[in-house]
């Protein structure tokens, strides 16, 4: 397999600030669920939980870059990034729920994120913690990727596109019409996704990140209310059960909002260096966040915060998130030998 040369500092900086940004929103969108707020801003706060696409599409991008010996070395990379950190975290809740019983999960449910069933059984696809989905996405994304980058070599792009979007919309209709939207192993299958990975292939092999970022401010304004607004109308419209068709359009207007973030950034540094930073271990703190949230309400014997809390809970929830991070690093450092940093994925 050839090895794709690595993006330029440029293209790299967006894609970072991309992740870190959405990993941050995700975060404060699972917090907020448990502050009461008033109508218009808890629907408002569906926004966070968006970044998840950003998400996809920055690890699409990053992937199309990594250099690829053998699948075999593309399993085992993946392995020590993204299980690996996994079964250490989520074997870290296990234990502490025999002690302090946070959910109601055991046994069976820890084995099924282990041995990676959970993905294809309701009951413990959201086990330990609702936002442990996205999971079994990534894992189905993994097992799909050298399928996804054969298509990338013999399709033109506008051909890859279009395949990949039209198997997400036949996709999302075949739900939609079985009346399972609501069903995690359904509506988060990386079938739904495809588009958004072929997008994320076609941005990386073509540098549409420069030209993205050149648009202007104003038409990515556009975007942001057009992508948002849309998704408002199918929701008001076809009502929650139509949510599902969101995906196309809060991904645009995430994706502009993350371009306006990051171009006003230029002049207000200390906004696209956190999110920088937060980078470095997002995933990380995906994995542990609720976790700790959880814990945080146990200890006070809460069931709901207030705003005030939430910069308490998000501090906490980074630092926890770092320690966690470095366990993780040294633990596969022990395991695997110690290696050379390479591009995120």
């Amino acid at each position: 397999m050839t090895a794709t040369p690595a993006p330029a500092p440029e293209r790299q900086a967006f894609i970072s600030f991309a992740r870190g940004l959405s990993m941050f929103s995700i975060v404060l969108y699972h917090f907020l669920l448990y502050v009461p707020l008033p109508p218009l801003l808890a629907k408002a706060n569906q926004i966070g939980g968006a970044g998840i696409y950003i998400f996809l599409f920055a690890s699409s991008y990053g992937l199309y870059y990594s250099r690829i010996s053998s699948w075999k070395s593309f399993y085992l990379s993946r392995f020590k990034k993204v299980l690996f950190p996994y079964y250490i975290g989520i074997t870290v809740i296990f234990i502490v729920n025999q002690f302090l019983a946070l959910y109601p999960e055991g046994w069976p449910a820890y084995l099924s994120h282990l041995f990676l069933y959970k993905m294809f059984y309701g009951p413990y696809m959201e086990s330990f913690g609702p936002h442990f989905w996205f999971i079994s996405t990534i894992v189905q994304f993994y097992l799909l990727w050298p399928l996804l980058r054969a298509l990338d070599q013999r399709l033109p792009t506008p051909t890859l596109l279009a395949v990949c979007l039209a198997v997400s919309l036949l996709y999302s209709v075949l739900v939609f019409r079985l009346g399972v939207q609501q069903e995690r192993i359904w509506c988060s299958s990386v079938i739904q996704y495809f588009w958004i990975l072929a997008l994320g292939m076609a941005a990386a092999r073509h540098n549409w990140i420069p030209r993205i970022l050149q648009v202007g401010l104003l038409r990515h304004a556009v975007l942001l209310v057009v992508g948002l607004g849309m998704s408002v109308l199918v929701s008001v419209v076809f009502g929650p059960e139509a949510n599902i068709f969101n995906d196309y359009f809060m991904f645009i207007g995430y994706f502009s909002g993350c371009v306006l973030l990051f171009l006003v950034g230029q002049q207000l540094s200390f906004i696209v260096r956190s999110m920088l930073w937060l980078n470095t271990f997002s995933y990380s703190l995906y994995i542990i966040h609720l976790f700790i949230f959880i814990l945080y309400l146990k200890a006070l014997a809460k069931t709901s915060i207030s705003l005030m809390e939430v910069p308490v809970v998000m501090a906490l929830c980074i630092v926890l998130a770092l320690l966690f991070d470095k366990l993780v690093s040294q633990l596969t450092d022990i395991s695997f030998g110690r290696t050379q940093p390479v591009l995120r994925t």
